[in-house]
């Protein structure tokens, strides 16, 4: 009885993280360079059988439930939307565009930039845009080319650096659409990135999956809110048995 309240509580869980992460991805489903997040689900006994598995032989996982693994970040490509403007630049092929932030480079595919009062080019919240060799910026109005040169006018200022990471390279999200390597992984350039100028990269969710998911995952918690209410009833009523013998 007690292990039926231990599922039924893992599963709400389980759910409602699962809850949180589609409604985190669905308030940026319109967020251009925006990467979804992801969550595997697995119970727990399986998770713990791995950990302490030192090659031996494994023994088979008592099911106490689901658990939530740490979100991970999607890296899958987004759609293309031509915008026309001078400063929006759009990925086409792998990597991450590196902004200055205040707390240090931090990476993204959103290229929805633009110039301040002092003529650099900066993303949305006003960090820098690095280039090859450090910010850029121009004494006139700035352009971006598809080879990834920032002009002013005639003059050739920046060149834009795009980085990519080691296969298998995990992510933590930092604000909106900005990713940091877990452990700090080593960026490497990525030489003649394709680049699409006066487009942006929008979001890579899916709506209809992400609401499907979201109906599924509140069925789930539904579910379990009513199994757990079950095996409370029970409990109380085996407590008053007891009690009264």
């Amino acid at each position: 009885m007690l292990r039926g309240v231990a599922t039924a509580t893992s599963e709400l869980l389980a759910q409602s993280k699962r809850l949180e992460t589609l409604a985190a991805n669905l308030a940026d489903a319109d967020t251009p360079g925006y990467r979804a997040d992801r969550l595997d689900e697995q119970t727990f006994s399986s998770i713990l059988l791995d950990r302490i598995d030192q090659g031996s032989t494994q023994v088979g996982p008592i099911e106490l439930g689901p658990v939530m693994s740490r979100p991970s970040v999607d890296l899958a490509t987004g759609p293309i939307e031509q915008t026309g403007r001078a400063l929006d630049v759009a990925l086409t092929g792998p990597g991450f565009f590196v902004v200055q932030s205040p707390s240090g480079p931090q990476y993204t595919r959103r290229g929805a930039f633009q110039q301040d009062a002092s003529g650099r080019l900066v993303s949305l919240e006003g960090w820098p845009v690095l280039g090859q060799n450090g910010p850029i910026a121009g004494a006139g109005p700035l352009r971006i080319t598809d080879t990834g040169q920032v002009m002013s006018g005639q003059q050739a200022v920046g060149q834009l650096q795009v980085v990519g990471f080691s296969t298998g390279t995990t992510f933590d999200r930092r604000a909106g659409t900005y990713l940091v390597p877990t452990g700090g992984g080593a960026a490497q350039p990525i030489a003649n990135a394709p680049l699409l100028a006066g487009h942006l990269e929008g979001s890579n969710v899916d709506l209809t999956t992400t609401v499907t998911d979201m109906m599924a995952a509140s069925r789930s918690y539904q579910a379990a809110q009513k199994a757990l209410t079950t095996q409370d009833a029970a409990l109380g009523t085996l407590i008053e048995q007891v009690n009264g013998q």
